[in-house]
């Protein structure tokens, strides 16, 4: 736990806030900081209720991550976690600062990188956000992918690398599964 809020305070982040619903995650996070004499703090709590609460007292962020656990187990669920993969990074895009960066990851394979995709459009559109894909990758190889799991997925997936606004590079087709993208935020219509 706390990967990513380390490596954010290895690489300069002025300030650095992990979230996470698990005491013992927090604890070891806590420890990971101490151990590498990082500055973060760590807490406890509902992440959905720290971003609305973050968002009524205006606080701003240049950079959010988000790397949720699975909100889905099974296919029939997928429409359950949309909304909640949706309510999350709505929240973010509403706190983030004009033209800051997010971060937002995926790792469940019954949710594909196109239908993530329209969900943070959708999000994107819900939070009057304007945001362009800097780059989207899928999990590393010590996370390898069900090869049978692409036919329990209703629609199709797609890899996304090092894709900007205009660029032209073709779309692969992949097997749905782990993967983060990284959103430029580029207006605050707010």
């Amino acid at each position: 736990m706390g990967a990513w809020a380390l490596a954010a305070a290895r690489y300069g982040a002025s300030e650095v806030i992990g979230i996470d619903s698990s005491e013992k995650a927090v604890a070891l996070a806590r420890s990971n900081a101490e151990l590498n004499s990082l500055s973060a703090t760590f807490e406890t709590g509902d992440v959905f209720e720290r971003l609305r609460e973050l968002e009524r007292r205006k606080e701003r962020f240049g950079c959010i991550i988000l790397d949720p656990p699975a909100f889905v187990k099974s296919r029939a669920k997928v429409r359950e976690a949309l909304k909640g993969y949706k309510e999350l990074n709505l929240r973010a895009m509403r706190i983030l600062e004009p033209s800051g960066i997010l971060v937002t990851c995926s790792c469940s394979h019954h949710i594909d990188q196109e239908l993530f995709r329209e969900m943070l459009i959708d999000a994107a559109w819900s939070a009057g956000r304007q945001a362009r894909v800097l780059e989207m990758r899928s999990q590393s190889r010590d996370h390898p992918a069900l090869l049978a799991a692409r036919r329990r997925s209703t629609s199709s997936a797609r890899s996304f690398k090092s894709i900007e606004a205009r660029s032209s590079q073709r779309m692969q087709r992949r097997r749905a599964a782990p993967f983060a993208v990284t959103y430029d935020i580029l207006l605050d219509s707010k």
